[in-house]
C-alpha cells in the first residue's frame, strides 16, 4: 500500500560509477553528510571477526588520508565520524563544509578500496570488542559473538581484499551539494579502479556469526522476531502501525500484557530493525534471569494475541500519532532504529541513512513524510490482522542472564 504512494526522496547520480550514489540536496543546509553503507559479503563463521575489526579500524586511516587528516577533514562539520555495525551492513557516516565535497567524496571512494587496516588499529580494535557488554539491552539487539584469538592485520587485510566488492555498498551525500557533483567526483576518483576479483567463500562453509546463548549479566532477553518487510511489502503501512501498537510505551500491549498484567518484565521494547532485506519487527523483553523461563515464551505469546483482539480506535490513532511524530517531527519513542542505541530522528544525518537502509533493499526509497501520510489510511482490523500474524509467526529468541 505505501509503496504505491512512495516516492524517491533522492535523486541517484548518472556519472559512472562501481555503486549507486545518491544525492539529496537540502537548500537549508551548510554542510555535506555522507552515508557510506557497505553490505556485509558472505562469509565463514571465524571471517565475521575480521569483517568487524575491519569496520571499526577504517577510520583509523585510508589510502591518501590518515587518521589526523580524517580529523581534520570533518572538524568543522559538527558531525563526528563514526563507524554503525549492525547485523548485515556497516554504515560509515561523516560530514565536511560545504567547499569540501570533492575531497568528501574521495574519502568515501578510499573507504570502499584502500583501508590500511594496520596492527595498531586492529589491536585497539579487538580490545575494544573484547570490553563485556554491560547493557542488557545493546546485548538483545546484537546477539552475536565472535572470536577474536586469532584475528590480526594479515587476516582483517586478506578477508576484506577477497571478500568484500565495493559494488555491494551504496553512498548517500546530503545537504548543500548540487544533484550531479557529488557522483562525478566520486566518478572521478573510481575511474582508475581496477576490477576486483572477489572470492566468496565455498556455499558450505557460508555461516553467521556464532549467536549469543547467555549474557551472564543477571538479566535475560526475550525476543519475538518478525520477518523483513519494506515500504513496497503489501501491508506494509499495518505492519508499520501495527510494530508501534504491539511495542511502543506505555499504552502498548508489551506494557499493558507483559509488564503489568503478567509483571515479567522491567524493560520492553518494539522496534523495526534495518537489515538489507528491510526492516525488521522486534519485540524485546528484559527481565531478571530466573530458573526454568524459556518456559515463558509461550505464555506472552498467548496472552499478547489475545490483548490484539481488544483494540480499538484508539489503539489505532495512538500508533498513528507516535509514527506522525517519529517521521516528521523526532522522537525518542520511535519505532525506527538505525543503530543499536539510536532510534531514527528527522535530521539530515537520519534522512540520509533512511535513504541508504531503504535503497540497500533494493525496492527503493520513501520519503519520511509521505510514509507519515499514508499511515493515516490505515484501518483498524487490518492493523489488527497484521499484528496477530506478526506475534503468531515470530520467532523466539532467547539469552540467558547467567
Amino acid at each position: 500500500m505505501v509503496g504505491a504512494l512512495a516516492a524517491m526522496v533522492a535523486i541517484q547520480g548518472q556519472s559512472q560509477t562501481p555503486f549507486p550514489v545518491f544525492e539529496l540536496p537540502d537548500p537549508m543546509a551548510t554542510n555535506i553528510v555522507f552515508q557510506v553503507i557497505m553490505k556485509t559479503p558472505p562469509l565463514m563463521r571465524n571471517e565475521h571477526a575480521d569483517w568487524v575489526v575491519m569496520a571499526n579500524s577504517v577510520l583509523d586511516g585510508v589510502e591518501d588520508f590518515s587518521d589526523t587528516r580524517i580529523r581534520e577533514l570533518t572538524r568543522n562539520s559538527g558531525l563526528a565520524p563514526r563507524v554503525i555495525v549492525m547485523n548485515d551492513h556497516v554504515r560509515i557516516v561523516y560530514a565536511v563544509t560545504a567547499d569540501q565535497l570533492a575531497q568528501g567524496s574521495k574519502l568515501a571512494t578510499m573507504i570502499l578500496s584502500n583501508p590500511k587496516l594496520r596492527q595498531d588499529s586492529v589491536t585497539n580494535a579487538v580490545s575494544k570488542l573484547m570490553e563485556p557488554v554491560s547493557d542488557p539491552f545493546i546485548a538483545a539487539v546484537l546477539p552475536q559473538i565472535y572470536d577474536l584469538s586469532k584475528v590480526n592485520e594479515q587476516s582483517v587485510q586478506r578477508t576484506f581484499a577477497t571478500r568484500f566488492d565495493p559494488k555491494n555498498s551504496i553512498v548517500v551525500v546530503g545537504g548543500a551539494v548540487t544533484p550531479g557533483l557529488a557522483a562525478q567526483e566520486m566518478a572521478r576518483w573510481t575511474r582508475v579502479w581496477e576490477p576486483k576479483k572477489v572470492i566468496p567463500p565455498v556455499a558450505a562453509r557460508i555461516e553467521p556469526p556464532a549467536p549469543l546463548l547467555r549474557s551472564r549479566i543477571g538479566v535475560s532477553s526475550f525476543e519475538f522476531r518478525g520477518k523483513a518487510f519494506t515500504p513496497a511489502t503489501p501491508f506494509s503501512g499495518s505492519m508499520f502501525l501495527a510494530t508501534i501498537a504491539l511495542g511502543m510505551g506505555k499504552g502498548s500491549t508489551l506494557w499493558r500484557v507483559v509488564r503489568q498484567d503478567m509483571g515479567l518484565s522491567y524493560v520492553q521494547e518494539g522496534l523495526l530493525w534495518p537489515t538489507v532485506d528491510g526492516w525488521v519487527p522486534r519485540f524485546i523483553v528484559l527481565r531478571g534471569t530466573e530458573e526454568s523461563e524459556v518456559e515463558l515464551f509461550a505464555k506472552m505469546r498467548e496472552k499478547i494475541i489475545a490483548d490484539i483482539d481488544s483494540w480499538d480506535e484508539s489503539h489505532l490513532i495512538r500508533a498513528q500519532a507516535l509514527a506522525k511524530a517519529s517521521l516528521e517531527r523526532g522522537s525518542d519513542l520511535s519505532p525506527f532504529w538505525i543503530a543499536p542505541d539510536e532510534p531514527i530522528q528527522p535530521s539530515l544525518e537520519d534522512r540520509c541513512a533512511w535513504v541508504g537502509l531503504l535503497e540497500l533493499t533494493k525496492t527503493g526509497s520513501v520519503g519520511m513524510k509521505t510514509l507519515s501520510s499514508a499511515l493515516e489510511n490505515v484501518d483498524l482490523e487490518t492493523v489488527k490482522d497484521q499484528a496477530k500474524k506478526m506475534i503468531e509467526s515470530a520467532e523466539g529468541v532467547y539469552i540467558n542472564g547467567r
